[in-house]
């Protein structure tokens, strides 16, 4: 009596295995590829959020005429403590552009705050 499988058999295996990657790691990678967009859009949320709490502590700097605006750049965010240092971007893992800014616009309704990625400067000046 012979134990183990035989070629056909272990041939088998292999092209069942290889068809089932087939399908799962394109799928796996969609997943991670939507959960990472998932992640950047939230991160944008909270820069927005943080312009928000900015903009509650610095009414009188927000400006008063429809269409104007004002910029908040990641730096001015961080450094007025209303979001995290080194914000990173999930989809390419490196830090958000510190001159990347969220234009806060005056309307007939109120504000708008839009983030508006941009820029090479990975330092905050003083």
């Amino acid at each position: 009596m012979k134990r183990g499988f035989t070629l056909v058999e272990l041939l088998a295996v292999i092209i069942l295995l290889g068809a089932l990657s087939l399908i799962v790691v394109p799928v796996v990678g969609k997943i991670i590829r939507e959960n990472k967009e998932q992640a950047y859009q939230t991160n944008i949320q909270m820069i927005e959020a943080g312009a928000r709490a900015w903009a509650a502590e610095n009414v009188f700097t927000l400006p008063t005429s429809i269409d104007d605006y004002i910029d908040l750049t990641i730096c001015d965010l961080e450094k007025s403590g209303k979001i995290e240092i080194d914000v990173k971007n999930p989809k390419t893992g490196d830090i958000l552009f510190k001159d990347s800014y969220v234009r806060v616009i005056k309307t007939e309704s109120g504000y708008d705050y839009n983030y508006v990625e941009s820029g090479s400067s990975l330092t905050c000046s003083n």
